[in-house]
């Protein structure tokens, strides 16, 4: 029994070599989805690391915050949280498309590398996004948003 639509399941018989991803051990996904997705370097996106505190003293939320090119007024702001069911997935990895967005929508992105499972169970991930969706409305105006 397969769980993936037949017209997807058409499109990977072109790849018969590709991983199946739920066969694969958290570690091993991992690895592959860092071979599979770097950080880019193009484009004139401006990009800023950052970190944002966790309630209760639970350390900090690594963030980047990516500006389009030639932005001199306040801008909408999108939180981008990548992909990967809270298990996959780092600031790296979702570089590109978080480049693209800004670039694209005109908006300040805040890309979250929230906490992983299984190493930090549900929420931990959740919460870290919900700190950095606060700190990003607190932090508006230092962001130009």
């Amino acid at each position: 029994m397969t769980h993936l639509d037949p017209a997807y399941e058409r499109a990977l018989a072109a790849f018969p070599d590709h991983p199946e991803w739920h066969e694969l051990g958290v570690e091993r996904a991992r690895e592959l989805e860092a071979e599979l997705f770097s950080r880019s370097t193009d484009g004139d996106v401006v990009t800023t690391e950052r970190t944002v505190d966790r309630p209760g003293g639970e350390g900090a939320v690594p963030v980047r915050v990516y500006r389009p090119p030639g932005l001199d007024e306040p801008a909408p702001a999108l939180v981008f949280a990548h992909g990967g069911g809270f298990v996959l997935g780092t600031l790296d990895s979702a570089d590109d498309l978080a480049r693209r967005l800004a670039a694209n929508t005109g908006s300040v992105v805040v890309s979250v590398d929230y906490r992983l499972a299984p190493e930090h169970p549900c929420p931990a991930g959740m919460d870290d996004v919900t700190a950095v969706i606060e700190w990003t409305v607190e932090s508006a105006d230092a962001l130009g948003v």
